[in-house]
């Protein structure tokens, strides 16, 4: 479910024009993105009364166009006009997807309980890598004392409130809430969080493909799951070649787990509609009906409980007071939450997908295998495969 007033928010915020008539497909002003290998064609033949500058960005084989305001260029127009000759892209907005502002549960709200932490990791377990890019990651009790949040540092940090009005922003907690969920079904699991979203849930097409680079196997070593709660739609409903030919540079041990949206349409749904990625949509609890937020269609692969789900979240107080009347103080955070949206799905997939490399000693690809077997889950029409966490025993 869309807020309508949420891209005006972001246009406002993060210079983005709308693509179209649905308001659901962004990209900056003024900006294209093209391969570097193409850029001279672009830049010198093709568009050179156009181009006010154009920057090289290093690590990620992309050259960012910034075009003559004055101009008035049809982003859509000439990226069509383009294709034939270049590998070229308007540089689109990709958002987190809880259901917030208009979904089924709003914003993230106080749990009615704790919820239980994830296993400990086991000693000597093998172990496989995992990575999350989102709003970054809090310190948390579920997550200090592995190994692997030593090295997240502060870059890679939550942002709380990014405008300093004194509240919450609206999708700050994220990246924490979905490693908590993630660490669920792999305890044992090396993650690797990257803060990539605005707090407001926001990145760039540029901002994203750059992330991906970074974990290229040259230079991370390489990572087993990509976990991506975030996405966006295209003017045309084919995606960006930019974003998968980034995603195919990963290569072909990397598994990339995505979340469907929360439109509750067919659409495709950027980078989850992929052939080459895991699309996974919501259900409402366990074993439930679909959750009527969650994106669907042939291209959905597996769904995941997603809606007023429990994870690990931030500390955090805003100017709510508590009365002590028994109403809630609703701003109130003491490190959990209860959220909706198809970005607590996907992690629940992509943590079973980590969890069976480490159990049977398999590569990713051949976990991603194992998992989606049809014989192994029932099929929910339009959203795939149920994966649904098997019940703990004690």
């Amino acid at each position: 479910m869309s807020d309508p007033e949420r891209p005006n928010r972001i246009s406002r915020r993060h210079g983005a024009i709308v693509l179209d008539d649905e308001g659901h497909a962004l990209a900056k002003k003024h900006e294209l993105l093209c391969s570097r290998k193409h850029a001279a064609t672009v830049v010198d033949d093709r568009l050179r009364k156009w181009v006010d500058s154009s920057e090289d960005v290093r690590g990620a084989g992309i050259v960012r166009i910034r075009l003559n305001k004055r101009a008035r260029v049809d982003l859509r127009k000439v990226t069509a006009d383009l294709e034939p000759y270049a590998r070229v892209a308007p540089n689109l907005i990709y958002t987190g997807e809880p259901a917030w502002n208009g979904g089924p549960s709003g914003p993230p709200t106080q749990p009615s309980r704790k919820p239980r932490p994830p296993r400990a990791p086991s000693p000597g377990a093998k172990h496989a890598t995992a990575a999350v890019l989102d709003t970054g990651i809090s310190a948390h009790p579920w997550f200090t004392d592995r190994d692997w949040f030593a090295d997240c540092g502060p870059a890679n940090a939550e942002e709380y409130d990014a405008d300093l009005d004194f509240e919450l922003d609206s999708q700050a907690g994220h990246g924490t809430f979905v490693t908590g969920l993630l660490l669920h079904r792999a305890p044992d699991a090396h993650v690797t969080p990257v803060r990539v979203l605005s707090s407001d849930g926001v990145c760039d097409e540029l901002e994203l493909i750059k992330a991906i680079a970074d974990l290229r196997p040259r230079k991370s070593g390489g990572i087993d799951v990509l976990n991506l709660s975030l996405g966006g739609y295209t003017h045309d409903d084919r995606p960006s070649p930019l974003l998968l030919e980034a995603l195919h540079a990963l290569g072909p041990k990397t598994v990339v787990v995505a979340a469907a949206g929360n439109q509750g349409t067919e659409r495709p749904f950027w980078p989850a509609a992929a052939n080459s990625v895991i699309a996974v949509g919501a259900l409402e609890e366990a074993g439930g009906e679909p959750a009527h937020f969650s994106n669907h269609g042939f291209w959905v692969d597996a769904c995941a409980p997603g809606q007023d789900v429990s994870s690990s979240f931030v500390w955090f107080n805003g100017p709510d007071v508590d009365t002590g009347a028994g109403d809630t103080d609703e701003d109130l955070f003491l490190g959990y939450a209860d959220w909706s949206g198809t970005s607590f799905a996907a992690p629940q997939v992509a943590g079973a997908i980590a969890g069976i490399c480490a159990k049977q000693g398999v590569d990713a690809p051949e976990a991603a295998r194992i998992l989606l077997d049809p014989s192994k889950h029932s099929y929910v029409p339009d959203l795939g495969l149920a994966v649904l966490e098997p019940r703990r025993t004690r």
